[in-house]
Parts: C-alpha cells; sequence; structure tokens
C-alpha cells in the first residue's frame, strides 16, 4: 500500500485537519507516503511531522518548494543547529538549498518540479532533463504524483531482484518523472496547446513502453 496525500484535497479546515491523523497513521504502519498539492500546503506549518520519515516523498512545485524553505527556516533554531544547513537553506541554487532542507527532514525525499526536475534525499542531487511538454494543464502534478505511488510499489518490492544503481525510492522517483514529462511530451505533440490531463494520462502507457526500450 502506498498512501498519497494532496491531489483534489482542497484547504477545508475540516478535511486539513485530518492529514496529521493520516501521516501519522501511515507512519506507525511503516507505508511509504507521497505529498503534493495542498498536503504540502498542510506541511507549511506542521513540517515536523515527518521529518526522519525515509519513506515520505515530496513534490513541491516550485512556488511549493519555496514555502517549504521557508517554513524550516521560520521554525529552526538557528543558535543550535548546523549553521552550514542554515546557509544553504537561503541558497538561491536549488540544487543546495534542497540537499540542505532533505537533510533538515533526515532522509526525506523531495522531487523540486520546475524547468527541469531535481531529486534529493540529502546525499546527490539529480536533474531531470528529459524534455516535457512546454505546456503545463491543470492535474500534471496529480499525474506524477500517482504515476510515484506506482513506482514506489514497484521498487519498494522488487528491488532486491534488479540490479539498480540507485535506491528504491530514488529509483522510482527518476522513472515516475521521466515517464511523466515523457508521456506529457507525446500528449502535447497529439493535441497542441489544448492538451488536458487525461491526454496525458492516456499517453502514459506509451511512455512507458518507450522507456523499456530505452533500458531507463
Amino acid at each position: 500500500l502506498i498512501l498519497i496525500i494532496g491531489p483534489g484535497l482542497g484547504r477545508n479546515p475540516l478535511l486539513i485537519n485530518e492529514v496529521g491523523d493520516l501521516i501519522t497513521a501511515a507512519k506507525s504502519n511503516n507505508l511509504p507516503i507521497v505529498i503534493d498539492a495542498d498536503g504540502l500546503w498542510f506541511l507549511t506549518n506542521n513540517i515536523n511531522i515527518i521529518k526522519g520519515y525515509n519513506k515520505c516523498v515530496l513534490t513541491p512545485n516550485k512556488p511549493e518548494y519555496d514555502r517549504l524553505v521557508q517554513s524550516v527556516i521560520n521554525d529552526i533554531n538557528t543558535v543550535t543547529m548546523d549553521q552550514s544547513i542554515y546557509q544553504d537553506l537561503q541558497s538561491s541554487d536549488d540544487s543546495i538549498s534542497i540537499k540542505a532542507l532533505c537533510k533538515y527532514l533526515n532522509g526525506i525525499t523531495i522531487i523540486r518540479k520546475g524547468e527541469f526536475d531535481l531529486i534529493s534525499s540529502g546525499e546527490d542531487v539529480y536533474k531531470i532533463s528529459e524534455n516535457g511538454s512546454p505546456r503545463r494543464c491543470g492535474g500534471q502534478g496529480d499525474i506524477l504524483a500517482g504515476s510515484l505511488g506506482v513506482a514506489l510499489h514497484w521498487a519498494l518490492n522488487l528491488y532486491n531482484k534488479c540490479d539498480n544503481q540507485y535506491s528504491p525510492i530514488i529509483s522510482a522517483c527518476i522513472l515516475a518523472t521521466i515517464n511523466t514529462r515523457r508521456a506529457s511530451l507525446l500528449a502535447y505533440n497529439k493535441h497542441g496547446r489544448s492538451m488536458t490531463s487525461p491526454d496525458v494520462i492516456n499517453m502514459i502507457g506509451t511512455a512507458f513502453n518507450s522507456l523499456e526500450h530505452d533500458n531507463i
């Protein structure tokens, strides 16, 4: 089982206040968690609830990422924490700040979406520059979150049967980001500016088959 929190959630207090209980329950059952969209909004005021849980992946876009970084900067004790992390969090280079954010959160993996995607769990930073659609349409982030859930299930259950240079979670993140980008480009090539998220979904299988041929 994989828990995905955020897509379609909204910010109604009656719902958003339940997110903490969901995360706590998932952690107690050792479930992998993907947090996107308004789930990330919840984290801006409750960032420490995921700290140290290394089966959690955050998938922020640039504004969501900046809010997470600022919430950590506002939350930390600058007297007792590692000053290098504090300085790196404020770096204008996202490759530096994402490592610092992951280190502060002690094992969390982050996919920072954008013109290119950055993936890190605090050690290395992987830049995914696979061409995607030149048009962003609503729901593409939700598609990535769902694809990541599937990829995490595969990676965590089949990892020992594969020859892989990356950890299971990093492997899943790389697969999901590349496949979503490729599906988006295929959808754009077919539908142009009228492309919508269901068009991307319809291309996920084709994109995945092409990844198999590329040995990704």
